[in-house]
């Protein structure tokens, strides 16, 4: 809340405090972000009553309390300025949308909402729990890749997350479609039963995929990495009994170090690219060898089924 000084009429000396609504700052500028702000008034200048909160200037915003939604067609938080972070601060953004059965599950009412939006560059969203919302848990969608997400908990939303950028330590689970998509590096995350692809590279950009669990996922692969140019390094997973393929990987990428394991197709599909030190078992209805196409080539001793000797 704002403050204003007002000289008193009768001449006594006195001065009179004037309460005018204005932002609420939490320690060091950080903007305030709270359920009864984003329904009754706006949270700071350019944003309105109701949801979407609309974040239009530059810097950091702060979540004090939960954000509540009552429609699947609601967002939580616009965001329409560059190098903008919001902190969840352990808080959650709770929609209503109720994602049941499966894996994979079945989640309605779907609509048009997500929990946070936007398609400015340099956006960082972290620390808390995104869940129930109609379309995406998180849609962070500029071209230039600078987008990151840290410490994330999302889960039952229609789908979890496009973010183009960087995904870190954060839990993407049971959503009617994709886990996560497009980003060019995710790190020690768990995505697990979606019902679309678990991790989905289709930029043609390079990609680092390393130190995450990714199981039960249904799509195309728990990890599918396509797009002319892609150069991406696959390491260090571990990817269990998901849909189709377990890593499919195209496009010169580098697949070395994974645990790939129970899938109805190959374990591992390679394109143009190599892969090493894998353990590759029990995929393809006991076959476990991988697919290798182009000029795949294997740079390092793998272990396929009972075989070390890899074609």
């Amino acid at each position: 809340m704002g403050k204003s000084l007002i000289r008193n009429p009768l001449g006594l000396g006195l001065w009179l405090v004037l309460i005018v609504p204005g932002p609420v700052y939490a320690a060091d500028g950080v903007l305030e972000i709270n359920q009864a702000c984003a329904a009754n008034s706006g949270c700071f200048p350019g944003d309105g009553a109701g949801f979407p909160v609309r974040i239009s200037a530059s810097g950091s915003y702060v979540l004090t309390s939960n954000l509540t939604l009552s429609s699947a067609n609601d967002t939580a938080i616009n965001i329409v300025s560059d190098y903008v972070t919001v902190d969840l601060n352990g808080f959650e953004i709770a929609g209503v949308n109720v994602c049941s059965g499966g894996p994979p599950p079945t989640c309605s009412p779907n609509g048009a909402g997500s929990g946070i939006s936007s398609n400015n560059d340099g956006i960082l969203v972290r620390n808390g729990t995104i869940r129930g919302m109609g379309d995406h848990g998180i849609f962070l969608g500029n071209t230039n890749f600078r987008a990151r997400v840290e410490n994330m908990r999302v889960t039952g939303n229609r789908r979890g997350m496009q973010v183009n950028g960087a995904v870190i330590n954060s839990l993407v689970v049971f959503h009617e479609e994709w886990g996560v998509l497009s980003a060019r590096e995710v790190r020690d995350c768990t995505v697990e039963d979606n019902g679309g692809t678990g991790i989905a590279v289709t930029t043609g950009e390079a990609c680092l995929v390393s130190g995450n669990l990714v199981q039960r996922n249904g799509g195309d692969a728990g990890i599918f990495i396509t797009g002319a140019g892609s150069r991406c390094v696959v390491r260090d997973n571990i990817v269990k009994e998901n849909a189709a393929f377990g890593i499919t990987a195209g496009q010169r990428s580098v697949v070395l170090a994974n645990t790939i394991t129970g899938h109805p197709s190959f374990g591992l599909s390679i394109t143009f690219g190599g892969y090493g030190q894998n353990v590759i078992r029990d995929n393809n209805g006991g076959n476990a060898n991988p697919q290798v196409t182009g000029d795949g080539l294997e740079i390092g001793t793998n272990v396929c089924g009972n075989d070390t000797t890899c074609p």
